[in-house]
């Protein structure tokens, strides 16, 4: 219960860019969940340790402002298992 309660805890919120980089890494890390962020007109997904630091990367193309907002969504399949998460930019 507690693990899914740190995954759906943002669901339906909106973050500003430095929790939602907290969130993907967390997500990434400790539930090896897919991220997908929608950003203007591209969306990415981050899956890999490895793509976490390209988010603080300014001249990357999967960098998060930390001053723009992100409008978190928890996404279940049809059993209601959590398959991945979407950060929309607003």
């Amino acid at each position: 219960m507690l693990e899914e309660y740190e995954i759906v805890k943002y669901d339906g919120f909106i973050l500003d860019g430095m929790t939602a980089v907290n969130y993907i890494k967390n997500m990434v890390n400790e539930y090896e969940l897919p991220v997908i962020v929608e950003v203007e007109q591209r969306t990415f997904v981050v899956s890999g340790r490895e793509e976490l630091g390209l988010l603080r990367d300014v001249d990357s193309e999967k960098y998060i402002s930390p001053y723009a907002t992100y409008r978190c969504e928890v996404v279940r399949d049809e059993n209601e298992v959590i398959k991945e998460i979407r950060l929309i930019k607003e």
